[in-house]
């Protein structure tokens, strides 16, 4: 608790926060407009990266697998801890 008796808890701390933990600003476009409709704030810029390493993963364990990367999603879908096992790299910054 704070002096003034407030709970100083997770929502306010995240709440006070202008940037993401790679440094991209909170605010304005850079934000999931999906997340805001939940009271949550998503980067928009950290949400692609990990989209687009995500698919390039699955794109490798699709070449690897022999399938195209619609029969590979549609047998083992989107996990990329999934595609990590079947290229051999693993999971971690995803």
């Amino acid at each position: 608790m704070s002096s003034k008796g407030q709970v100083v808890g997770g929502a306010a701390i995240n709440a006070a926060k202008s940037h993401c933990k790679r440094g991209h600003l909170l605010a304005g476009d850079n934000l999931v407009q999906a997340s805001l409709k939940r009271g949550q704030r998503v980067c928009r810029t950290c949400q692609h990266a990990t989209a687009a390493r995500r698919y390039a993963m699955n794109q490798r364990a699709a070449a690897v697998t022999g399938l195209t990367i619609t029969e590979y999603l549609d047998m083992y879908g989107h996990a990329a801890s999934t595609a990590a096992l079947i290229v051999g790299g693993g999971a971690e910054g995803l």
